[in-house]
């Protein structure tokens, strides 16, 4: 775009002691002097909208990728956790070293089923309609333990068995 006017450099004498060593002021801006500065705006209608809650997906190999996992809960997002690829033991130390920062956070976690948790930080909180109820009449599908329990054995029998288990390794 052309402009009309002239961007010229306007000269404002100083005072100065002497006539001969006078330095002129330049003006470096004249459109702020002469008004001519047109406000810009936006192109967009509004400010995109933010997208909400995050929520991670893992499944990890081996737990060395627990401190990645924490580093998600750290940044408030959501995490669900599939234990299908690793061995019981790591799956232990890794659902313990998670559930343990999700606690240090005031966070919360579910079992969702036998190899998938979800752990939540302190701004997301998960509800189950009607589990309370369900689980007092001994509806079959709820989990009437602690989150934990599939980690340690039953009283009476041994951890080290060959029976079927979906876990890999076991």
């Amino acid at each position: 775009m052309a402009d009309d006017t002239q961007d010229t450099m306007n000269e404002i004498p100083l005072p100065s002691a002497s006539g001969r060593g006078a330095r002129k002021e330049v003006d470096l801006f004249p459109a702020i002097a002469e008004k001519r500065l047109v406000p810009m705006t936006s192109m967009r209608s509004s400010a995109p909208e933010r997208l909400g809650t995050q929520i991670s997906m893992f499944e990890p190999v081996s737990f060395d990728e627990a401190v990645e996992i924490v580093e998600c809960l750290r940044s408030r997002a959501a995490t669900t956790i599939s234990l299908g690829n690793m061995k019981k033991i790591d799956a232990n130390r890794l659902v313990d070293f998670v559930a343990g920062a999700s606690a240090a956070l005031d966070g919360d976690f579910h079992k969702l089923s036998e190899q998938v948790y979800i752990f939540c930080p302190s701004n997301i909180k998960i509800t189950v309609p009607g589990k309370a109820a369900a689980t007092a009449a001994g509806t079959p599908g709820f989990d009437t333990g602690t989150a934990l329990d599939f980690l340690y054995s039953p009283a009476g029998s041994n951890p080290f068995s060959t029976s079927s288990s979906p876990w890999p390794n076991a």
